[in-house]
């Protein structure tokens, strides 16, 4: 995670917009997986240490049982010892293994709510995305629109004037005529600008209906084929999780 946020702060100001959204969460959760794989390798070797600790356990045993046979006090007492603290060793690793097993659920539970969290930020992030371009659409098309607008309005609003004074009409009657026309364009303009609106927010949800079907699908290293086949092949959009120790490698 640490790794990660420096190479975001030394980036730029985008990329460290991306890393709050939705980086950190990628970064916490192969954090947490790599804590997961520490102790499940801890746990491995406490197990394996409590095997040789018990092995040993059942040889002094053995040598106890000798040393009683042949009636070596001295030697049976030894080897009485020598089980006694094979068999504390033994429950010694045998602790060590449950913590260490504890301690990996805990990391892999963690691993698993920080890649909902990557996996949410990555979703809301797509949502914003969206809207701005809507927002962005939006706005260029009603720009266009009411440049438009203004054009036909002053064009009629003109050949309205024109036309009465080419018929000796006063002036005041001529621009009485013209701003009607003018109104009258500005209704039809703003009349086809709704209409407009309305089917280019229908095709957005419809869009979004459709975008809503795709899985969001979040990779990982150590199994990468298997969690991301299936989701790709639901149609899928794939984002991909930075190793931050291969980042701070290179």
């Amino acid at each position: 995670m640490k790794a990660a946020a420096k190479i975001a702060l030394a980036d730029s100001a985008d990329e460290l917009h991306e890393f709050v959204q939705v980086g950190q969460y990628m970064a916490d959760r192969k954090d947490k997986l790599a804590s997961t794989h520490i102790a499940q390798m801890q746990r491995l070797i406490a197990e394996a240490s409590g095997v040789a600790a018990k092995a040993r356990h059942n040889s002094w045993k053995a040598a106890e049982a000798a040393a009683k046979a042949i009636d070596a006090k001295d030697d049976a007492a030894k080897a009485a010892d020598g089980a006694k603290k094979s068999a504390n060793l033994a429950k010694q690793y045998a602790d060590d293994a449950g913590k260490a097993a504890t301690s990996a659920e805990n990391s892999a539970a963690q691993a698993a709510n920080s890649a909902k969290s990557a996996r949410s930020a990555a979703n809301a992030a797509d949502r914003d995305a969206d809207d701005a371009e809507t927002s962005a659409a939006q706005a260029e098309f009603s720009a266009n629109y009411a440049r438009n607008s203004a054009y036909l309005a002053t064009s009629a609003a003109d050949d309205a004037r024109a036309s009465p004074l080419d018929a000796g009409k006063s002036a005041k009657e001529a621009n009485t005529l013209a701003s009607q026309a003018w109104t009258e364009v500005k209704k039809k303009r703003e009349s086809e600008v709704a209409e407009a609106r309305r089917k280019a927010e229908e095709a957005r949800k419809q869009q979004e209906k459709q975008k809503a079907k795709k899985p969001h699908c979040v990779s990982h290293t150590g199994n990468e084929i298997a969690g991301l086949l299936p989701c790709v092949l639901s149609g899928g959009d794939v984002t991909p999780v930075i190793d931050p120790t291969l980042t701070a490698v290179v």
